[in-house]
């Protein structure tokens, strides 16, 4: 006699077959957007980096610091200060004998497919289906998020958005498994997992593991004012503390690539050069906030 369905099953048949479209669809959308590739001022230099990974993992480099054949055959230290993640997987579908751009292309499009669901796994711990979809839509949709692909070509920050809505996910997660008896086994898994995410961030795209540990630190003066106002104190640190030991495994997950940058920066001279680096492109207080709508991005 076939058992009847619980209250839960058809959300979650619903659920699968929502997130099953969502993957095709914006794969495929991806895919199709960049069957021209976009001609942006750093595309170009993120497939030859590609290139050369593939060639590198070709002679038995696995973390070639050096790409030998760069700067007009002097060499350049790329994977020495560049978060070198994002290249690793085009670079070995290229070594297996796809085209540097086909690969690129199709790692782009999953990366994209992946992110609108774990954009949609956040949202659907607290939102009905009609609206966590259209969560997923502005996330995909995000200006500068295809402003970076499409008009920078900054490839690796363009994969660096798969991971904020992970990290978010199994840092709720972790919370959560911290406020129920689950279990030993699963408040580790959480706990793992929060900590892989960070990782996967810091080694994607490190300005913006940065930028999301800004925010995180803002969100936690946010919610110890909160805790503070509801007597909640010891909660909210016991939580706080579970989230920043988290963070402090992923970042000991990436120090094989981030220690070697941070130590031998000054070798490398970032931010030297007679432009100062960085310094000009860093916007003053009164761009960091414009009303007009919509908003006007630069030309790259």
């Amino acid at each position: 006699m076939q058992q009847p369905l619980s209250s839960s099953q058809p959300r979650r048949s619903t659920d699968a077959l929502a997130q099953a479209a969502l993957f095709v669809i914006s794969a495929l959308a991806l895919l199709a957007a960049t069957a021209a590739w976009p001609d942006t001022p750093d595309g170009l230099i993120h497939l030859q980096r590609v290139r050369a990974l593939s060639e590198a993992l070709m002679a038995g480099v696995l973390l070639p610091r050096w790409f030998p054949d760069f700067s007009f055959g002097y060499g350049y230290p790329v994977l020495n200060f560049y978060a070198p993640a994002f290249y690793y997987p085009p670079a070995v579908l290229h070594l297996l004998g796809a085209h540097v751009l086909s690969a690129t292309r199709l790692v782009l499009a999953l990366l994209y497919a992946v992110s609108a669901l774990a954009l949609f796994r956040l949202a659907r711990l607290w939102f009905s289906l009609p609206a966590t979809l259209l969560a997923v839509a502005i996330y995909l949709l995000f200006p500068y998020r295809l402003y970076d692909l499409f008009i920078r070509g900054a490839l690796p920050e363009f994969a660096a958005f798969l991971w904020l809505p992970l990290l978010a996910y199994t840092s709720v997660r972790l919370i959560q498994a911290a406020e129920r008896p689950v279990g030993r086994t699963r408040l580790i898994t959480a706990f793992l997992l929060a900590a892989f995410c960070w990782a996967g961030l810091i080694l994607t795209h490190n300005l913006t593991a940065l930028m999301v540990a800004l925010a995180a630190g803002w969100l936690a003066l946010v919610l110890f004012g909160w805790a503070l106002m509801t007597r909640r104190v010891r909660w909210f640190l016991a939580r706080l503390l579970a989230c920043a030991a988290a963070c402090t495994l992923g970042i000991l997950l990436s120090a094989w690539y981030s220690a070697p940058a941070i130590l031998e920066s000054r070798w490398v001279g970032i931010g030297a050069e007679t432009t100062q680096g960085y310094m000009a492109h860093f916007a003053s207080w009164s761009q960091l906030f414009a009303w007009s709508f919509p908003f006007a991005y630069p030309t790259a």
